[in-house]
């Protein structure tokens, strides 16, 4: 128990994995860059207050956008969210979202050409209130994949508390199911290909082949491809069914 307690106040001293804003970012010339698949957090400070991004997408034919921003009293607050071809500044993509902390809008946005799209984010005006809350935004195309390590971390269950510890390298990737229990550790052991990978269990009770899929830089989706108990059984969760979807948290 002592050596857990040690393990994770090491790993929860790891920088928190996300970015955010740099004002003033209010125009073309001052936008902050996206990398793509990675959480970005920004604010709106009045409603003359434009943020603009740019992120350079290559071999892709769509991208998907996603914007999370808590409903603060329920007030319903409303950003309007623009996105421009880098060629000449045609608007592809423009709309007035009204978000939730527990209901992110997923927009899956199609382009035509390679190069640096910009994306604007601002209040809605007319009769709507500026938004004061911080906003998410995640954009990542459809070719993405983790670079070599880039998964590495600290990850949580979105619906509880269950950490899971990654670690790659060329030879394979270690997945860990951290617990408070050290008897009841899980560890998993394969390799990735794109944003999936594969992976037997190597230290725990019974045996199972895990699938994780990463769906961005920063989220997972956990399936078994087969498990057993101890006692040779099959496992409560079956085959394809998600097990949990996890949010990095830390990087290394």
């Amino acid at each position: 128990m002592k050596t857990l307690t040690i393990l994770l106040a090491a790993l929860l001293s790891f920088p928190v994995f996300a970015d955010s804003e740099t004002e003033t970012n209010n125009t073309e010339s001052t936008a902050d860059t996206l990398s793509p698949g990675i959480l970005t957090s920004g604010n709106l400070s009045s409603e003359d207050d434009i943020d603009f991004f740019a992120i350079e997408l290559g071999g892709t034919e769509s991208f998907e956008l996603v914007f999370a921003a808590p409903d603060v009293m329920g007030t319903g607050d409303q950003w309007l969210i623009i996105v421009q071809r880098p060629s000449d500044g045609i608007i592809i993509y423009q709309e007035v979202l009204s978000p939730t902390s527990a209901s992110p809008i997923t927009r899956n946005i199609a382009i035509d050409e390679n190069g640096v799209y910009l994306v604007r984010i601002a209040p809605a005006g007319g009769s709507s209130a500026t938004p004061s809350a911080t906003y998410n935004l995640t954009i990542t195309p459809d070719n993405f994949q983790p670079e070599l390590g880039g998964i590495d971390g600290v990850w949580q269950d979105q619906i509880d508390t269950t950490f899971y510890s990654i670690h790659e390298n060329a030879e394979g990737l270690l997945y860990i199911e951290l617990s408070t229990n050290p008897l009841g550790w899980n560890a998993f052991l394969g390799s990735r290909s794109g944003t999936k990978a594969v992976l037997e269990l190597v230290v725990g009770p019974g045996s199972a082949t895990l699938e994780i899929l990463f769906t961005s830089a920063t989220t997972l989706e956990a399936r078994y491809l087969a498990c057993q108990t101890e006692a040779g059984t099959m496992c409560t969760v079956l085959p394809g069914d998600l097990l949990y979807n996890a949010t990095k948290v830390f990087s290394d």
